[in-house]
């Protein structure tokens, strides 16, 4: 794509974007970023621990109805700057160069189907849709899923009250708002309360 035509304010923004979504994604799912990406299960769990959040970034994107011709317009940057990551992080891991332009295209046929279906879960501001999501694809047990639904649905419902403006400075230091300071910790004490859980 041609970076020249991109404005360094648009450059700078979908990056803060991309950026807020991965390291929210390392917050929440350490485990998943602790090795390389070795394996495709390895970049498919990445893939979709980041998604948890792109998906909620861009539904904001979507929905923002102030300035919403700003907001499209950064969405098409934000879009542009996630592929263009997946792409450099594909050839870092040893994809060769005819393999990454397809499997860039998968990836965002991918995306399209969380997006769809994390937006078609945030519609009625129910945790339990999104808890019914995050499991389906892979992301944590139902306990987990459970407590990240809460956070994720209070996070959707406080952006969708920004202007663009308030949006990327919330995005820029996530531990404003919706969020604590620190992000929530899988222990083993929930994993057996979730095989508990199970068990009744």
């Amino acid at each position: 794509m041609l970076f020249g035509l991109i404005t360094p304010k648009y450059k700078q923004e979908s990056q803060w974007v991309f950026d807020s979504a991965l390291a929210r994604a390392k917050a929440m799912f350490p485990e998943t970023f602790t090795k390389d990406s070795i394996t495709k299960e390895d970049r498919d769990s990445k893939f979709e621990a980041i998604s948890v959040y792109m998906a909620l970034y861009v539904r904001t994107l979507l929905q923002m109805e102030t300035n919403p011709k700003a907001s499209h317009k950064l969405l098409q940057r934000v879009y542009e700057e996630m592929y263009d990551r997946y792409d450099i992080a594909l050839r870092e891991q040893g994809v060769g160069d005819v393999k990454v332009g397809p499997t860039v295209r998968a990836l965002a046929a991918k995306f399209k189907t969380r997006l769809e279906k994390y937006t078609a879960a945030y519609q009625n501001n129910a945790s339990k849709d999104i808890v019914e999501v995050l499991v389906e694809f892979g992301l944590c047990s139902k306990m987990q899923a459970m407590q990240l639904s809460i956070r994720l649905c209070a996070e959707a419902k406080l952006m969708q009250n920004l202007s663009l403006e308030q949006w990327l400075q919330h995005i820029k230091n996530p531990t404003v708002g919706a969020y604590e300071p620190h992000e929530m910790k899988m222990t083993e004490k929930t994993e057996a309360d979730d095989d508990n859980q199970e068990l009744r």
